[in-house]
């Protein structure tokens, strides 16, 4: 299993399901709202990353096209499918990108990250409207990432991790936060 608990996310936050921690903003459901509506825009997204990234971990392989082959199975190409408006496909962008930066961070497994690498680049290139999502980085988030990369640039068997992420640094897919 990818994660140990389960994790509610609010407001930004994180916290054990069980724990209160009740915001003004929730619905009666626990979720946030949505800036669009009562519901949690990305709702369902976690438990969909978390099978998409346990398909790629049960193969050997770390190739980008062997992720290719669990995202096609996954049907993750119809991700933004669905959407009504650009106001809620950008809040929806926004959030999915949030929740699978949290798998790029250390506490979780090297082939994990890759993954969850892989996905942001799907997010990103499968984006209808590319020019206007950007992929949120603090830091330190950066630092990681660029670390996670550094072993990669140089190997003969998969240099697609580097690959992958100098080619969305080049198109400006990273906007540094603070």
């Amino acid at each position: 299993m990818l994660m140990d608990r389960e994790i509610e996310y609010v407001e930004g936050e994180e916290t054990e399901k069980g724990k209160s921690c009740k915001s003004k903003k929730d619905s009666k459901y626990g979720q946030p709202y949505s800036v669009t509506g009562s519901w949690y825009i990305a709702s369902g997204y976690l438990q969909d990353l978390t099978h998409l990234l346990q398909c790629f971990e049960e193969i050997q392989s770390w190739r980008y096209k062997d992720f290719a082959m669990c995202w096609q199975k996954k049907k993750f190409s119809l991700i933004y499918r669905g959407r009504q408006n650009f106001k809620e496909l950008l809040e929806f962008s926004e959030e999915v990108a949030l929740l699978t930066k949290r798998f790029l961070l250390p506490p979780h497994s090297l082939k994990l990250r890759i993954g969850a690498l892989y996905t942001i680049y799907g997010l990103y290139y499968k984006h209808p409207f590319r020019h206007f999502f950007k992929i949120r980085l603090i830091r330190s988030e950066y630092q990681e990432l660029v670390d996670l990369v550094e072993k990669f640039r140089t190997s003969v068997d998969n240099p697609d991790p580097a690959y992958i992420f100098r080619k969305m640094e080049i198109e400006g897919a990273y906007h540094h936060v603070a």
